[in-house]
């Protein structure tokens, strides 16, 4: 009997352990390169009793984008910094490659996109309604691709670790019932999100 309950507990311990390596295993088997855009700006999380913290210490790089002439503001609470600009500005009309005016000014961001251990880069392409789904959607991806390889050539050659998104006309701003509505909703979104490590530095300069 007593031979009985100690293969029971061992089994159980097991059973435990087992159960404890699973929960370690779901929780870094995070893939940015595979998950939607609103995880992706999600992750990593920020306990609510270190937001100050954390989007005080985001707050010199809102502050530089915007000194850079970009339109910049914060979401996630302030943890996470959004610049946005009008894909016109980027591009032509129906074009999926850069402008070199437009290569010049994205070129503005990449000091702070080659700061691997502070920031994850989002770049997420929008457009209107015009066109045909499948147009819409290889358009936004070839425009997020576009941005993506500037970055991987200013940075040598080398991955910048920028996840791209072509979103189609999915996220509007505005229905697209003008003119002025659609230019609107043409845009790029450049979203800077803060790393773990970025998360661990700020709550101790807490």
């Amino acid at each position: 009997m007593l031979k009985y309950l100690s293969v029971l507990k061992k089994t159980f311990a097991v059973g435990l352990l087992l159960c404890s390596l699973s929960t370690v295993a779901q929780k870094t088997a995070f893939d940015p390169l595979s998950a939607s855009i609103e995880e992706n700006i999600a992750t990593p999380a920020v306990q609510p009793k270190h937001n100050t913290a954390v989007a005080s210490a985001m707050t010199p790089l809102l502050k530089a984008i915007r000194n850079h002439g970009f339109n910049a503001q914060t979401v996630r609470s302030g943890e996470v910094i959004m610049a946005s600009i009008p894909a016109a500005e980027l591009f032509a009309p129906n074009q999926r490659q850069l402008g070199e005016t437009a290569k010049s000014s994205l070129k503005l961001l990449f000091p702070y996109i080659r700061l691997h251990n502070k920031y994850k880069v989002i770049v997420a392409v929008h457009c209107a309604d015009t066109g045909d789904d499948m147009y819409r959607e290889e358009l936004t991806a070839d425009r997020a691709n576009a941005i993506d390889e500037l970055f991987f050539n200013l940075n040598g050659g080398a991955d910048t670790g920028i996840i791209p998104y072509g979103l189609g006309d999915d996220e509007p701003l505005a229905p697209n019932t003008s003119l002025k509505n659609r230019d609107k909703n043409r845009r790029v979104e450049i979203y800077f999100v803060p790393t773990q490590e970025f998360i661990d530095s700020a709550k101790k300069r807490k």
